[in-house]
């Protein structure tokens, strides 16, 4: 078998609820399900103990409290619901840069910000142009210092054969 049942009472004295229809069950009533994996679950009687074997939500089953508390039926406490903790944004330094320049770089205003990038866009400009300029004038001494070489044919360096 891949499940047992067992029809005894648990041994706590307290109710408990049923896995599949969320009705609190006195001790001594009910089942309990042992399934494949060794989870024990409870139940009230057959009826929600077969609902679970099925799979059938609880919620779909309009006589489970689950299914009076989603359909509002039942009253939930308001008080028990959960406040969102405010989130505080904090800054922190990165590798490389810190929180100073961070929050300098942050308020600075755009024209600030355009004149730095144009200022480094001319100093890139001017980088290529020297760079440029001194390629030309290499290119044009190497071509001033190429020395003429004459070749001597093949035959006339092998010598004659006898």
């Amino acid at each position: 078998f891949f499940f047992l049942m067992i029809r005894r009472p648990p041994r706590s004295t307290q109710s408990r609820s049923s896995a599949a229809s969320d009705v609190y069950k006195r001790q001594g009533k009910g089942f309990k399900y042992v399934s494949k994996d060794g989870k024990t679950h409870q139940f009230l009687n057959r009826k929600s103990g077969s609902h679970f074997l099925k799979k059938v939500r609880a919620q779909n089953i309009r006589w489970t409290i689950s299914w009076r508390r989603l359909n509002k039926k039942i009253k939930t406490d308001e008080a028990s619901k959960k406040r969102k903790k405010r989130v505080i944004r904090t800054q922190r330094a990165i590798v490389g840069i810190t929180l100073e320049d961070i929050q300098r770089k942050r308020s600075e205003k755009p024209q600030e910000r355009q004149a730095q990038r144009e200022q480094a866009l001319r100093e890139i400009k001017d980088r290529k142009a020297k760079v440029a300029a001194t390629k030309k004038k290499t290119t044009t001494t190497v071509k001033t210092t190429k020395v003429e070489t004459t070749t001597v044919p093949k035959k006339a360096a092998k010598g004659k054969k006898k």
